[in-house]
């Protein structure tokens, strides 16, 4: 079911009260998600944001209480919250694993027991930095990487894999767990598209040694691919010589 979807569920039977860890890579994807939910149930009058990487945009912080991740920070919400009318409250904490444990700690009683109408919604991508104790107040949602997020970092750390000296090094660290022929496919439509960088469509020809260099590494990376696709070559032993071949262009 869709986040959507089973949140709508959730607001139709009134059973969005307490706390909720939101847990994924992409915490700006989930920020807005929890921002759209937050507006079908409230009308934004008590509205806590706590910024713990100091991420959020200007619109927001210019229409919405935002705070840091201080202890303090944590106590003067609180302190609104309990002195607050029966109005609806909502409490949105992103990258909650960067609160000191200090600062959770403050989190656990508010949590356990939220005063009425309040609801509690914290992101995160990494629930091994948050206490267990606070992990076991909160109904956990777990959600799958975007198709847009993975994509920009796929971009992004091939640009690094195949620019560093150390580029076997970042493949072993990012893309080990991933499917060799996923690798392989995108490793070629960049390269493809760094050729066409240095080539002049007048001349027909490449105008710069990069650009020489990225077709050796284009043909190496095709054929790498062929044998891992359809021979059913050592997919690892076979992407590590690639890289190393590229290293040395």
């Amino acid at each position: 079911m869709k986040f959507e979807q089973y949140f709508q569920k959730i607001i139709e039977n009134k059973m969005i009260e307490g706390g909720w860890l939101f847990l994924g890579i992409d915490e700006e994807f989930i920020f807005e998600k929890v921002f759209d939910l937050v507006k079908k149930i409230t009308n934004f009058q008590f509205v806590y944001i706590v910024d713990a990487e100091n991420s959020i945009n200007e619109t927001i912080r210019n229409n919405f209480l935002v705070f840091n991740s201080s202890i303090q920070s944590i106590f003067e919400i609180q302190k609104s919250i309990y002195l607050s009318s029966e109005e609806e409250k909502i409490v949105i904490i992103k990258s909650i694993d960067h609160l000191s444990e200090e600062a959770q700690n403050a989190l656990l009683k508010i949590t356990e027991e939220p005063p009425k109408n309040t609801v509690l919604f914290y992101i995160s991508k990494d629930e091994g930095k948050i206490l267990p104790t606070l992990l076991s107040r909160v109904k956990i949602i777990k959600l799958p990487i975007t198709n847009d997020f993975y994509q920009k970092r796929i971009s992004e750390k091939m640009k690094e894999t195949i620019s560093s000296t150390d580029s076997l090094k970042i493949y072993l660290d990012e893309f080990l767990e991933d499917d060799p022929v996923v690798f392989l496919e995108n490793l070629v439509v960049l390269l493809r598209d760094q050729i066409l960088n240095f080539f002049n469509v007048e001349e027909l020809k490449i105008t710069n040694i990069s650009g020489f260099n990225n077709l050796k590494n284009l043909n190496q990376a095709l054929k790498t691919l062929e044998g891992v696709k359809y021979a059913n070559l050592n997919s690892r032993l076979q992407i590590e010589n690639l890289l190393l071949n590229i290293n040395k262009n």
